[in-house]
């Protein structure tokens, strides 16, 4: 499976094409969320950055998108937008903990 992109934030500078995607990723069976950086070769095709990205376990996902907003009001002092308790965001989270990442 190859991964399902969510989005892509353009993090070219100079003359170096990158991109930051934020998207679901599958090893092993498992699914994750990655957000990793992809460069662009010479033949124009982007390829991830195997140094540049991380992944999270569904049953991280709501800590850590629960951060980014902490983080968020701290450098932009905004409040984002709350949203339901009822929006499903995305697979129930895994009952074991073989991840092997």
């Amino acid at each position: 499976m190859s991964d399902k992109v969510f989005e892509s934030l353009d993090r070219s500078y100079k003359d170096k094409k990158e991109e930051l995607r934020v998207a679901l990723g599958e090893f092993n069976g498992k699914q994750f969320a990655s957000l990793r950086l992809w460069w662009k070769g010479q033949d124009g095709e982007f390829r991830p950055d195997k140094t540049k990205g991380i992944t999270v376990r569904p049953k991280e996902l709501r800590k850590v998108i629960e951060a980014l907003e902490r983080l968020e009001r701290e450098l932009t002092g905004e409040v984002p937008p709350t949203k339901p308790d009822n929006l499903n965001y995305g697979p129930p989270p895994i009952q074991d903990d073989d991840v092997p990442f």
